[in-house]
């Protein structure tokens, strides 16, 4: 399972409308900063393809201005 997490900046006067667009996409969760105009997204998809889709939904957001990449895994874990 892809997981990742993103700072996510909105166009200015758009965090609210970034916030709605973001609930609408699945595999996504949506943390606001308090104190900053940027919002943390961290999403978990069950595999490729639905990761992929995800990819082109947050590119096409036009209230995003940029995503920042903090923290990626995609390789599965091993039990021990």
């Amino acid at each position: 399972m892809p997981v990742f997490s993103y700072l996510a900046f909105p166009h200015p006067g758009c965090r609210e409308r970034l916030c709605d667009a973001l609930a609408l996409l699945p595999h996504c969760a949506i943390l606001p900063a308090t104190d900053h105009d940027l919002l943390v997204v961290v999403t978990d998809t069950p595999d490729d393809n639905a990761e992929a889709a995800l990819q082109r939904g947050l590119k096409a957001l036009p209230e995003l201005q940029s995503l920042s990449l903090v923290f990626g895994s995609d390789e599965p874990q091993e039990r021990t």
